[in-house]
């Protein structure tokens, strides 16, 4: 079940949902990255949301990058594209 929690890239191209009924997966696999206007910002909504920073964020060539975990402990990715 995703409760009606979806995202949308704003152009219609790319979609998914958040599923709740799954298993938490901690092991190696595909990590979801998803494309934030403000890394710092969001990082910090992550944490009041409960959720764990696990790296950054930090810069990797033109991109500001960082891993965290969600309160179910799920590992997923947050970017940033920059000017650099």
């Amino acid at each position: 079940s995703n409760d009606g929690r979806s995202l949308e890239d704003g152009r219609g191209h790319v979609g998914g949902a958040w599923m709740r009924d799954q298993q938490v997966q901690r092991e190696a696999g595909i990590l979801l990255y998803v494309y934030v206007a403000d890394i710092e910002a969001t990082a910090a909504r992550v944490r009041s949301a409960g959720g764990e920073i696990v790296s950054g964020p930090r810069p990797e060539g033109t991109l500001r990058v960082a891993t965290f975990r969600d309160p179910a402990g799920n590992l997923l990715g947050l970017w940033q594209e920059t000017d650099v």
